[in-house]
């Protein structure tokens, strides 16, 4: 589920519904930063990690899911009409990963360090991506 916090009246309103047949994985321990494409605010939500047993959840073409329930999924979400957007992926995309974290640099573009993968606790690699209103370059 996407929440947004109203700073007006300290109230929490649902954005998304979570649903199993559209958007990414229900998951913790993601990325998001928001980017701006032909004036429509988006959201983007890179990485995390969820229960692997999710199997109602549709898969991401080309993302990877690890044993331990990490995943590379990279979404999209168009804030004005609620939703959740697929982007093509072109370069390297990160592995499945958690706990990292993502810092925006300018309007479509972000850096992403560190990290927990399956197979290193806490890494050093940095990645850029560009994000565009299609795709997604790292």
């Amino acid at each position: 589920m996407l929440t947004l916090f109203l700073v007006d009246s300290l109230k929490w309103k649902e954005l998304s519904p979570a649903s199993s047949d559209r958007g990414p994985m229900k998951k913790g321990f993601s990325g998001i930063v928001s980017a701006n494409f032909d004036g429509e605010d988006y959201l983007v939500i890179i990485g995390g990690s969820g229960a692997s047993s999710s199997i109602n959840t549709p898969k991401q073409p080309d993302a990877q899911y690890s044993a331990y329930g990490r995943c590379s999924e990279i979404h999209y979400y168009r804030i004005s009409s609620d939703q959740w957007i697929s982007p093509v992926v072109t370069g390297d995309r990160p592995p499945p990963i958690n706990d990292f974290t993502l810092t925006p640099v300018t309007n479509n573009t972000a850096v992403m360090f560190g990290g927990s993968t399956d197979n290193e606790i806490c890494h050093n690699k940095l990645y850029m991506i560009s994000f565009t209103k299609t795709s997604v370059v790292s």
